[in-house]
C-alpha cells in the first residue's frame, strides 16, 4: 500500500501535518478514515498555490466533521468559499488561521450580506470561534470586516 492507504489507517490520529505531495495525493481520503482528527496544520504546505485549492478545502471539510483546529496560514488561492466550506462542515471549529491568505474576503461582494441572515459572513458561521489568526491580510480594512 502506498503512503495515502497507510496514514488512512491511523484511525486514532488526532493531529496532522502534512506534506504537499500528501495534499496533492489524498489529504480528505486520509481525513475521512482519521475520525479522532481534530487538528490539521496546513501552514504554508503550498505557498506556489498549485495545490491546496477550495475544493481541497471543501473535500477536507466534508471528511473532517470532528475538526477543531486550523491553520491556512500562507495558502495563496484560497478564497472566502473555503470559509463556508469549513463552517457548513465542521461546526466544532475553535481554532482557525488563514493569515497571509490574501484572496480570502471577510465580506461577500456580491450582495449586501449585512442584513442577509440566511447567508450570513463567513465568520459569524463558526458558533464555536474562540481564535482567529489573520495576519499580514493585507487587503483587510474597516469595510471589509
Amino acid at each position: 500500500p502506498g503512503t495515502v492507504d497507510l496514514l488512512g489507517q491511523c484511525t486514532k490520529l488526532t493531529e496532522f501535518n502534512p506534506s504537499k505531495w500528501m495534499v496533492a495525493n489524498g489529504l480528505a481520503r486520509i481525513c475521512g478514515h482519521c475520525a479522532a482528527l481534530y487538528k490539521l496544520d496546513l501552514c504554508e504546505v503550498d505557498e506556489a498555490g498549485d495545490v491546496l485549492t477550495d475544493k481541497v478545502i471543501a473535500e477536507v471539510a466534508a471528511n473532517s466533521p470532528g475538526l477543531q483546529w486550523l491553520s491556512l496560514y500562507g495558502s495563496p488561492t484560497l478564497t472566502g468559499a473555503c470559509l463556508r466550506h469549513l463552517s457548513q462542515y465542521c461546526p466544532h471549529l475553535k481554532t482557525l488561521g488563514f493569515g497571509n491568505c490574501q484572496h480570502i474576503q471577510l465580506t461577500d461582494n456580491t450582495h449586501d450580506s449585512t442584513h442577509d441572515l440566511t447567508n450570513p459572513p463567513p465568520l459569524l458561521s463558526f458558533p464555536q470561534l474562540i481564535y482567529i489568526d489573520m495576519r499580514s491580510l493585507d487587503a483587510l480594512t474597516e469595510t471589509t470586516v
